[in-house]
């Protein structure tokens, strides 16, 4: 799997709701590595990180939140 980092500056949590922009590779200068994600805290795997999760989000969904077509895959 790849290396997925969070944008410094971009997570936001907003109750249960946590966003980022989430980017792979080895900078956010690269736009299309970046995507903007949602997910919610209840979804996290026990022992997961918060950079753990919002990683297995970026694999699992499609689309950005800022173009308004972020979506989640089936989740197995």
């Amino acid at each position: 799997m790849a290396k997925h980092h969070i944008m410094g500056g971009s997570l936001e949590v907003e109750g249960t709701t946590v966003t980022a922009g989430v980017h792979v590779g080895p900078n956010e200068w690269v736009p299309t590595n970046i995507r903007y994600i949602q997910a919610e805290v209840s979804e996290m795997i026990p022992g997961e990180t918060l950079g753990e999760f919002m990683g297995r989000i970026y694999e699992n969904s499609t689309g950005c939140l800022v173009r308004g077509t972020f979506q989640m895959n089936q989740m197995a």
